[in-house]
């Protein structure tokens, strides 16, 4: 069963304190890692690894704004390191929690990681967790377990599983989006 939104903000707000050395009440969860909490790519790595090992998932390890615009291709995202309008809108849907405001066209293009908050983990986490499979497709068992990250191991006939990772979600959810977008912005 997928935890709910409750008890992975809670997680992610105690893992963010713990990375960053300051206490757990000062992360709200509409906190950005990079300007409100003074999260720097170090601290990202480690938060990644501290939800990895906890949920069991696995992170795209790349820039999404990068993974984006490869999968968008040929749409510009960026232009001359700014956000086009399409980039704009495009992270605009992906990070529903942040502030519309940060995403604009004109905008720099590098460091959209740093305007992610405890939400934004919130939703990939169970982006991620609810794209697994819920049965082991060898027996129909649903007495899976993790045994390292987006692999589970079916209890009953030892199949190994694999899930989706969080490169492959975020994939999946610009193939998703791409037409709707597209066709309503120019770069």
């Amino acid at each position: 069963m997928i935890p709910g939104d409750q008890q992975i903000l809670e997680q992610v707000q105690k893992i963010i304190a713990e990375v960053l050395r300051i206490p757990q009440d000062q992360v709200t969860p509409d906190s950005q890692l990079g300007e409100d909490l003074g999260g720097e790519s170090l601290d990202f790595v480690d938060l990644q690894f501290g939800l990895e090992t906890d949920y069991g998932v696995e992170f795209y390890q790349g820039g999404t704004l990068d993974k984006l615009a490869e999968v968008l291709a040929p749409q510009k995202l960026e232009e001359n390191e700014l956000l086009s309008s399409l980039g704009a809108a495009i992270l605009q849907a992906r990070m529903p929690e942040v502030d519309p405001a940060r995403l604009q066209q004109g905008q720099p293009a590098a460091g959209i990681e740093s305007f992610y908050t405890p939400r934004t983990w919130v939703r990939v986490i169970k982006e991620i967790l609810s794209a697994r499979p819920r049965a082991c497709p060898k027996c129909g068992s649903d007495q899976l377990k993790v045994v390292r990250p987006s692999v589970l191991l079916c209890q009953a006939c030892r199949n190994e599983v694999n899930c989706p990772t969080g490169e492959e979600c975020l994939e999946a959810w610009a193939k998703n989006i791409a037409g709707a977008l597209q066709g309503s912005h120019k770069t």
